[in-house]
């Protein structure tokens, strides 16, 4: 029984709550738009190579992703509201060491730092949202849909705050700018989230496979980062390349025999939970790898100053608040399964248009407003296919093991696209090719989509024990 069951909660008090859970969503969003329009003046003013410009990026990335599992298990033992708490106090601790980097491995540990804390306070916060708001289909994907919505009005703001911010001050100023969202969360959560128990069968973290998947994530980015400015005729990228494959074998072994797996295999038994964790993965990494080339392509191939290039962006940020939004009726008249589809083939137009684009800025407008209106509805129906997938006291683990498949896809395609568009900026072709793979992936696991269970069927599986 939810919380709001149990206690008859107002709906005053159940928006309060959703707004301050939103917060942390919020921040981590703002870090990720606010820092792509500023990464240019970070290389400049701290001489950073492409290789080094990547990984202001690719830190925050693969550290959110690779710490993310050990942070479920942190939330389901801890409870999601000290958890949240956790988060959100290293948040702002990381927040002030990057302003304060005086050099780039300085900045680039400050940024693995901020990952680690988007890892702590994201599943945090859906584990407080499934436990207040878990009271049935409709309102937890209710639920969901306010607080992704809440939380990307951050990832609009980001690209258009970091380009104000860039050009009328330091670039400094930008990791500065979550500061009072950190401080009012933390205050509103102290004021007005209740306790939350602790699972009553936590896990324990699984430090081999912890240790593994790091490793893999990071030795996968290096070699896809230097393959960008070296090639592969150089041994570092080979090296790096071989060592990935090495700790993901690693890797999926130590999590078939593990008692305690990080990513317990249990899970992706059920189709739904599988295709969705795939369908995210894949999301993410179209998104975020166009993301990053885009802003490149704009600043450094089209001379657009940083304020300009977020607001030439924004529709591929602000988009969002109103998809996820309207993802709440479509969700419930639809279903979830079928949202996803939809979703996934909105996003997969939108970039097959860009593919087409050759010059104007304004021709560019409908591929950035499509991928986020397909995106803001199907992964809000994939994060509630997961959380409906597992019990309550796990829906720590079972966001984490989404949020870190979501955040695997944006370091390898931030990686991925950034080698391609780092190399030719000023090149076109490079867009249309990242654009195409983007294209191609999307349609693919739209295909893929199709095969996941309808309510009806996924509701007999569950109680009959399949998942």
């Amino acid at each position: 029984m939810s919380l709001i069951e149990s206690a008859s909660m107002r709906r005053e008090s159940r928006l309060h709550i959703l707004a301050i859970l939103s917060l942390g969503f919020f921040v981590v969003q703002l870090d990720v738009g606010i820092v792509n329009l500023a990464v240019p003046a970070m290389a400049a003013d701290l001489k950073a190579s492409s290789a080094g410009l990547q990984w202001i990026v690719d830190a925050y990335t693969v550290s959110f992703a690779a710490a993310m599992p050990a942070a479920g298990a942190v939330a389901d033992r801890l409870g999601g509201r000290r958890a949240y708490l956790a988060g959100l106090q290293l948040t702002l601790l990381a927040s002030i060491c990057c302003a304060a980097a005086p050099a780039i491995p300085y900045l680039i540990a400050a940024r693995l730092m901020q990952g680690i804390a988007a890892a702590i306070t994201v599943p945090a916060s859906l584990s407080l949202l499934n436990y207040i708001f878990g009271g049935g289909r409709d309102l937890r994907s209710w639920a969901i849909g306010l607080w992704t919505s809440l939380g990307c009005i951050g990832l609009a703001l980001g690209p258009v705050l970091g380009g104000a911010i860039v050009a009328t001050a330091t670039w400094r100023f930008v990791f500065l700018a979550a500061l009072p969202c950190c401080a009012l969360g933390l205050i509103g959560v102290r004021q007005c989230v209740p306790p939350t128990p602790a699972s009553e069968h936590p896990r324990g973290i699984d430090y081999a496979g912890q240790a593994l998947l790091a490793g893999a994530l990071t030795a996968f980015t290096m070699a896809v980062v230097q393959f960008g400015a070296r090639g592969f005729n150089q041994g570092r990228p080979t090296a790096a390349l071989l060592l990935a494959i090495v700790a993901a074998v690693a890797f999926l072994r130590v999590q078939t025999h593990s008692a305690k797996p990080m990513m317990p295999p249990s899970l992706f038994r059920s189709a739904g939970f599988a295709r969705a964790v795939t369908f995210g993965t894949i999301s993410n990494l179209a998104y975020y790898g166009m993301l990053f080339s885009l802003s490149l392509h704009l600043q450094q191939g089209r001379k657009l100053d940083a304020f300009t290039t977020g607001l030439a962006l924004l529709p591929l940020t602000a988009t969002f608040i109103l998809s996820n939004l309207v993802s709440i009726p479509v969700i419930r008249r639809w279903g979830l399964s079928r949202s996803i589809v939809a979703g996934g083939s909105v996003m997969g137009l939108g970039y097959a248009s860009l593919f087409v684009w050759n010059d104007g800025l304004w021709t560019m407008i409908p591929g950035l407003v499509l991928i986020p209106a397909g995106m803001g509805v199907a992964i809000p129906a994939a994060m509630a296919i997961v959380l409906g997938s597992v019990r309550p006291d796990w829906s720590g683990t079972a966001s984490a093991v989404l949020t870190t498949a979501r955040q695997c896809g944006g370091a390898v395609g931030v990686a991925v696209f950034g080698s391609v568009g780092s190399a030719r900026a000023a090149d076109l072709t490079a867009l249309h090719i990242n654009a195409a793979v983007a294209a191609l992936l999307l349609a693919g696991v739209t295909i893929m989509a199709l095969g996941i269970p309808t309510e009806a069927n996924r509701s007999r599986a569950m109680e009959s024990g399949e998942v």
